[in-house]
């Protein structure tokens, strides 16, 4: 939140505690602390040569959003940051200084890491996956499933890709009892698969009173 009045016709205050930080190989978080009270938003500067730069202006936020997310980044790179804020005036935008200046250095390029706590539920017409994941350097999840319980690597075929934790299989048929396993991926691969998670599709029935419940089996 704004911390300070600039005053009327004034330069907005500069950003402090700049903080750049990965996330996955791809893809840095930018933070900082917002200091004025007046500012219609902060634009954000990238240097790829070091920290004594030269800075080009990557972006701009709205107004008290001290955050900006560098997407699409090279592997194993020195990125660094420098912020100023901009507001107003009856002329033209005024600028604050800008803010220290922050690096970081993106990791080796990996498949991202395996999706965890998978659960299969049934509902009318259709079996609900949801399950957990770091979302570090994912780009999307592959959904696979295998008719029955005991199920090896060869019995999973891959039914969809979603890029939500959660997935819904329509193709489910009443009675009939599946596996499912879902793996994360990434422009350099696919995850190990997440643990096994089994429903049986349910038996559908008019409940009287315009809705449907699942029955059995």
């Amino acid at each position: 939140m704004s911390a300070a009045s600039s005053g009327v016709g004034s330069h907005p205050a500069a950003p402090s505690g700049t903080v750049a930080s990965t996330f996955g190989f791809n893809r840095i978080n930018v933070g900082w602390t917002d200091n004025s009270t007046d500012e219609l938003g902060f634009e954000v500067f990238r240097s790829t040569t070091g920290p004594t730069g030269p800075f080009t202006r990557l972006s701009a936020t709205s107004q008290n959003f001290a955050l900006y997310v560098d997407k699409g980044l090279n592997a194993t790179t020195e990125y660094c940051y420098q912020v100023r804020a901009f507001r107003a005036s009856t002329v033209k935008l005024k600028y604050s200084a800008f803010s220290n200046t922050s690096c970081a250095t993106t990791p080796v390029a990996a498949p991202p890491a395996a999706p965890w706590a998978l659960t299969a539920t049934p509902y009318p017409w259709q079996i609900s996956l949801w399950w957990s994941t770091d979302m570090v350097a994912v780009d999307g999840f592959i959904i696979e499933r295998c008719d029955g319980t005991v199920c090896g690597d060869s019995d999973f075929q891959v039914i969809d890709v979603s890029p939500f934790v959660m997935y819904s299989d329509y193709y489910a048929v009443q009675g009939m009892t599946y596996t499912y396993r879902v793996r994360a991926y990434n422009s350099v691969g696919q995850s190990a698969p997440s643990n096994e998670a089994s429903a049986t599709q349910c038996f559908v029935e008019d409940s009287g009173d315009g809705t449907y419940i699942c029955v059995g089996p």
